[in-house]
């Protein structure tokens, strides 16, 4: 006894993929609604990476300064501790500018990505989109 296949079986009942479904018994399929109406064939590459760790570090506590006593006039020791403190101020601010100038770098790194992964959103939107059109034209899908 010969054995044939189910599709050498079928092959010759089948004029159109609506036909196909209905002997498959799977229906017209689900109806799509669109309304992204720009389709395309070509995937094109993702653009977005993870953005690069953070390079913003604590610079840790500003020091707390202690008030100068001084008297009238200001002698050179006290000026000299003013001063010290003052260069000390300084160094600080120095190293929190340079943090707060790293996490606005941080920043608009990670934006940049957000901008790549909105156009990789459309990467996927795209050929979605053909799909559900082919899908349409060859009658599995309304």
């Amino acid at each position: 006894m010969e054995r044939t296949t189910w599709f050498e079986a079928n092959m010759g009942k089948v004029a159109s993929a609506t036909e196909l479904l209905a002997l498959l018994s799977l229906g017209p399929g689900t109806a799509y609604t669109q309304t992204y109406s720009t389709a395309s064939a070509t995937v094109a590459a993702p653009t977005a990476a993870a953005p690069a760790a953070v390079t913003a570090t604590d610079p840790g506590a500003v020091t707390n300064y202690a008030a100068v006593s001084t008297t009238n006039p200001v002698t050179n020791t006290e000026g000299d501790a003013i001063s010290t403190a003052l260069a000390l101020l300084e160094d600080e601010v120095t190293a929190i500018r340079a943090e707060v100038v790293k996490n606005i770098a941080d920043v608009a790194a990670v934006r940049a990505e957000v901008v790549k992964l909105v156009a990789d959103i459309l990467i996927v939107i795209k050929p979605l989109t053909q799909v559900i059109d082919d899908l349409q034209a060859a009658g599995m899908a309304t």
